[in-house]
């Protein structure tokens, strides 16, 4: 934590002698920022970090008889330090002004281009909503569609009795939701022929039996 403490403060607010940046802070000043070490463990590990070679101390004090240490973190590159200390002095708030030839040179689309980006979302149509969540989603038919689809297919099938049966329950088969109107066409154009099947094979069985009573004598 000490060592952070110093290698934070010299990139930002270090002074610079003799190619490095350096923090003037003394034993106090450290306990102070760090409340839970006490004054001898502080000194403890300073003296590690400078043994180690991670630190670096020394004076700089104006007044000769200030014995208060400086320190710098050595594996620290300064030249940034430098850069940064040098605009810190020549230029407090780091502010980059525009020669006063430069807005000359920018071309007439170059002002637009540095505008602020729009930010604001565009409002999508409901319809358009709908359509990009999904094409699957059912949309029930008028009776003019599936009369064309009946048409189309060669099926006897009444188109205004379909779309009312189905719009009265809710346009359901079963306990599902109809995906396909299409389909449920097919399948009453099945269930069709199938009862026309079955009504001619009854009237050929009921002319059978006639038949057979006609034969019997059973007839009048």
């Amino acid at each position: 934590m000490i060592y952070d403490h110093i290698e934070h403060w010299c990139k930002n607010d270090g002074e610079y002698h003799d190619g490095h940046m350096w923090i003037f802070c003394s034993v106090k000043k450290f306990q102070e920022r760090f409340p839970d070490l006490n004054e001898r463990t502080i000194r403890r590990c300073l003296h590690k970090l400078e043994e180690v070679g991670l630190i670096k101390s020394g004076n700089y004090n104006k007044i000769p008889y200030d014995r208060t240490k400086w320190y710098t973190a050595l594996n620290v590159h300064m030249e940034a330090d430098k850069m940064s200390a040098s605009k810190r002095t020549k230029c407090p708030h780091h502010v980059d002004k525009m020669s006063a030839s430069q807005p000359d040179k920018m071309s007439a689309s170059q002002p637009d281009k540095m505008s602020a980006p729009i930010t604001t979302i565009p409002i999508i149509p409901n319809n358009t909503t709908q359509q990009y969540r999904g094409s699957s989603r059912f949309t029930p038919p008028t009776v003019e569609e599936v009369r064309a689809y009946c048409k189309e297919r060669g099926n006897n099938i009444d188109a205004e009795h379909f779309v009312n049966y189905y719009e009265s329950i809710g346009w359901m088969r079963g306990k599902n939701k109809i995906k396909d109107w299409k389909a449920c066409v097919i399948t009453w154009e099945k269930k069709d022929k199938e009862a026309k099947t079955a009504s001619k094979t009854v009237r050929q069985e009921g002319n059978e039996f006639d038949q057979l009573l006609r034969e019997e004598g059973y007839n009048s």
